[in-house]
């Protein structure tokens, strides 16, 4: 088989006596020496290796950048608060305020040193989108209470069970109650956050509210009516 090169008269073939001035290997010559030429530039090698080298720094870049998006929020930060169960954060709808349901992913990034940790902040939905939605929103192998997602999860461990409730929805079931939440807590047990890696890592809560009583009713199981 002989190929045409693209850049000069030389061809690629399969014969290796009689080879092109430029082919690395070492050429065998009559008498049984060895001679090893130098490989001469070839400028369609060295474009092709060039845009190689281009297209991995690029998706590289790319993935990077695809999850640090899982942290940043496309909203600017608004929240209000301080974070604690008397004052917590809390913050406008990022999506269409007029349903009933709606996402509140406006909170700033918490960032965690190596090998650190913390108590999650206390969040709550705003006054238009009251109650947190009962629907679990965390992955496998996290504790979250309905209605609250988190970006930034892995190498970021992270765990939320206390909640603030809205004691005028109370509703008894025969085997305990319903009642809606309007936010998490923070401090011992309610919360807590940890970096696994030896490196800063950042985590962002999401909040995922409604004003259907409905859609936002938890139940409890409980042996009493308190």
């Amino acid at each position: 088989m002989v190929i045409k090169s693209n850049s000069d008269s030389s061809y690629f073939t399969d014969d290796i006596s009689s080879p092109p001035s430029w082919y690395p290997r070492p050429l065998a010559r009559a008498g049984g020496s060895v001679n090893h030429e130098p490989m001469t530039s070839r400028p369609s090698l060295i474009l092709v290796t060039s845009i190689s080298a281009f297209a991995i720094s690029t998706l590289a870049a790319t993935g990077l950048a695809s999850a640090t998006s899982l942290v940043k929020s496309t909203a600017t930060p608004t929240q209000t608060g301080n974070g604690s169960n008397d004052s917590p954060y809390t913050a406008p709808c990022s999506t269409d305020a007029s349903k009933d349901s709606c996402v509140v992913d406006s909170f700033a990034p918490r960032t965690l040193k190596m090998m650190s940790d913390e108590f999650v902040p206390a969040y709550q939905c705003p006054a238009d989108h009251p109650w947190l939605a009962n629907y679990d929103y965390a992955p496998l192998g996290t504790t979250l209470i309905h209605g609250v997602e988190i970006h930034g999860l892995n190498p970021i461990g992270a765990s939320i069970t206390g909640a603030t409730r809205d004691e005028t929805t109370k509703k008894y079931t025969y085997d305990g109650y319903e009642v809606a939440l309007v936010g998490t807590r923070t401090g011992f047990p309610n919360s807590s956050a940890q970096n696994w890696s030896f490196d800063k890592h950042s985590y962002r809560v999401v909040l995922h509210c409604t004003n259907n009583l409905e859609d936002a009713r938890h139940h409890y199981v409980t042996d009493s009516h308190t």
